[in-house]
């Protein structure tokens, strides 16, 4: 067994699954240390996330919650045999994968499902696991309608698919506490992986607290996202394929209130003047009526916070018009095509502009931005524009309505490989010994 020593004192923590109760830090290191070793996609490892995938894909409270369907339909079987083929079949030659150990993950609270991704890669990794969750998740509390939380549902599902699991639910600790350095620094101090998802200040800050020479530090910081559309493409659509592509817009916009690294914040009209206010002027009523067929209605502090917003960006930047939809949409046009120092609020809120073509986007990119929803444009061009930015910015060229699908790549990292060690084979070491060739 492993020792961890740790210099006193370090607070206990409230160990939330699988099993709720206070426990020391040490302690739950020793049983994660104790825990049945398990080999990068195994059967015990995905059996619990299929059996979690079918609890989200059944429950009647996950119906009408595209976030957890979405997850349940990521963690399906299928999906995880095709996760294991890209993972595996794609190692370098004379590698084997093994799990890197004990992985420390603090994924941020601005998304009530993000936490449930790196989660299962690093238990389909074989790792033993300690996952922060966030007090700040909204899902963790009623809804206004009393109904429980994404987050809420999502720990319910995912304790009763663990109840079914034993072996690989014993690699697992989800855990709360406070902003405590101390218990922090503990867990950093035995982990062989530290990931965490937040805002720049909190990474740097977690980043003080010393890791073991050979662990892993991933961090995923501040991200924003653009939308680009083709006006020549959407005008072109009738009205069946405007309210198809509002309805994806609005997929990307609205979960979480825009709240989502990926939910794009900047709008780029790719045409004439003449084309993209016509462009404009079709789809924008669209988008707001997608979003209220959807049902989105921004909690009153937070349509407050909107409003009051808008009158500061329109103050601070360059705007020439402001439209607003009600409480749901507001789109703010910029002078000119140039990256605002200032970033929209959310909940709604869009900059536009517009540049005569794809290719011109460069002046718009920043480099902390992850994705580009496009509609409109051949893959042709998009690749050419990749090459064209050449790291500058934009991590990911998704159609608009798939922004926040998830995938192996994130922040331009492959993260499953992440999660696991490479361990070389020399194929010479199954030879036998040449023969002796003594003169007898």
């Amino acid at each position: 067994m492993t020792e961890f020593p740790f210099p006193p004192p370090v607070p206990d923590l409230d160990l939330l699954l699988p099993r709720p109760q206070r426990i020391a830090v040490a302690e739950l290191l020793r049983r994660l240390d104790g825990a049945p070793a398990l080999e990068p996609f195994s059967a015990a490892a995905i059996a619990l996330c299929a059996d979690w995938s079918a609890r989200l894909l059944a429950d009647v409270r996950t119906r009408n919650r595209p976030a957890l369907q979405a997850l349940g339909f990521w963690l399906r079987p299928a999906a995880l045999e095709r996760l294991r083929r890209t993972v595996l079949e794609r190692l370098p030659p004379d590698t084997l994968a093994v799990p890197r150990g004990l992985a420390f993950l603090v994924p941020a609270g601005n998304v009530d499902t993000l936490f449930a991704y790196p989660l299962a890669l690093s238990l389909l990794a074989g790792n033993r696991s300690v996952l922060r969750l966030s007090g700040r998740l909204d899902g963790l509390a009623p809804s206004r309608d009393g109904a429980m939380g994404d987050a809420a549902v999502l720990l319910g599902l995912l304790g009763e698919a663990m109840e079914r699991a034993p072996d690989a639910a014993a690699s697992v600790a989800l855990v709360g506490y406070g902003h405590d350095d101390a218990v922090s620094a503990a867990l950093s101090a035995a982990c062989d992986l530290r990931a965490v998802w937040g805002g720049d200040g909190s990474i740097a800050h977690l980043r003080r607290l010393p890791l073991p020479a050979r662990a892993l530090d991933l961090a995923f910081g501040d991200r924003s996202s653009l939308m680009a559309l083709d006006c020549a493409a959407v005008l072109a659509l009738d009205r069946t394929g405007l309210d198809r592509l509002a309805e994806d817009a609005a997929n990307d916009l609205y979960w979480f209130d825009q709240g989502a690294c990926a939910s794009p914040r900047i709008l780029v009209w790719c045409g004439g003047t003449e084309q993209a206010e016509e462009a404009a002027d079709r789809f924008l009523p669209r988008l707001d009526a997608a979003a209220q067929r959807a049902g989105y209605r921004p909690d009153p502090s937070l349509a407050m916070a909107k409003l009051t917003a808008l009158h500061r960006t329109v103050l601070d930047l360059p705007v020439t018009r402001c439209r607003r939809f009600g409480n749901r949409l507001a789109v703010l046009t910029l002078e000119r095509p140039e990256r605002p120092a200032l970033a929209p609020f959310g909940a709604g809120t869009l900059l536009e502009t517009r540049i005569p073509a794809i290719e011109e986007i460069g002046p718009l990119v920043a480099r902390a931005d992850q994705t580009l929803g496009v509609f409109g444009f051949p893959s042709d061009r998009l690749r050419a524009l990749a090459r064209r930015l050449n790291g500058r910015g934009i991590d990911r060229i998704v159609p608009v309505g798939r922004a926040l699908s998830f995938g192996p790549v994130w922040d331009g990292v492959e993260l499953p490989r992440q999660f696991l060690r490479l361990v070389e084979i020399d194929p010479h070491t199954a030879r036998p010994p040449a023969p002796s060739s003594s003169g007898s």
